[in-house]
């Protein structure tokens, strides 16, 4: 019984430690799971409709006002897409992409040329219909990066955490949801998580990236940007790579049902319990 206790305590200080996600090192290469895949390495100055959208089923990309690739700046490869602050975005049509029913990914290069508030992407059928992603200036220096979703339909969810943001700095931006639980990365470490069961609206309305209903327009640089559906990416422990095994433990309650039996997370669960009895 002591051993079990002691493995207890230490898989538990685990799942409740913070996550990391491992930003990329290169371009990102498309998978199933990406539907959305910019790398701005185009000539210097491509706008319009000419930005490429590199997953495996490429969407209409078309840039708004001055937006463009700039090859001044870029995280990776040749350029990234430059937004001034007044009127720039980048914006795709309606899409069965955007209604994030599951599990999904959201995550980029981003580097601001001023710090205030802005949107990095939103999909908004109006103030009251709409998912939107943003730094927001609080003043005295202080910054949050904040998620809000507002529905009439399923109810309203926002969250957001105070964290430095300078200027001409590169970060790494990630925003995930993994069952009900919401997580904001910045660099590879995790910032916030918190659990919400309210769902998505399907909204029918554009994504835009760069602008919003609200919060201003970006003016600065985003590189790398990718929207995965389906899958909550690049999950790390700290100090550890058992990563599967925190996971079942952490989502077990919740993860084991019937509708489940014969899955391979059902298969792996069901072997963790015969290890965890065998413990004691």
């Amino acid at each position: 019984m002591i051993k079990k206790l002691l493995i207890t305590l230490f898989i538990l200080a685990l799942a409740t430690s913070a996550y990391a996600f491992t930003p990329p090192t290169s371009e990102y290469s498309a998978d199933a799971y990406t539907k959305l895949l910019i790398h701005a390495s185009e000539a210097d100055g491509t706008a319009g409709t000419d930005i490429i959208d590199s997953e495996t089923t490429p969407k209409t990309i078309t840039a708004v006002g001055n937006a463009q690739v700039d090859t001044a700046q870029y995280k990776f490869a040749t350029g990234s897409v430059l937004f001034d602050g007044t009127g720039d975005y980048l914006t795709l049509d309606d899409n069965a992409d955007w209604y994030w029913d599951g599990d999904y990914t959201v995550d980029f290069q981003m580097r601001l040329n001023t710090v205030k508030s802005c949107t990095l992407f939103s999909q908004n059928v109006d103030g009251t219909h709409r998912n939107e992603f943003f730094v927001y200036d609080a003043g005295g220096g202080v910054f949050y990066l904040w998620l809000q979703q507002y529905s009439v339909a399923e109810g309203n969810f926002q969250t957001n955490i105070i964290t430095e943001i300078l200027a001409d700095t590169w970060y790494h931006i990630a925003l995930e949801r993994s069952g009900t639980n919401y997580y904001i990365f910045k660099n590879g470490t995790q910032i916030k998580t918190v659990s919400d069961a309210t769902a998505n609206e399907n909204l029918a309305a554009a994504f835009n990236i760069g602008s919003g209903s609200l919060y201003g327009d970006l003016d600065g640089w985003i590189d790398e940007f990718r929207v995965s559906k389906g899958v909550a990416r690049d999950w790390a422990p700290p100090d550890t790579g058992d990563v599967m095994i925190i996971r079942y433990v952490k989502n077990f309650i919740n993860d084991l049902n019937p509708d489940k039996i014969g899955t391979p997370m059902w298969s792996c669960k069901i072997k963790l319990m015969c290890w965890w009895r065998n413990l004691a």
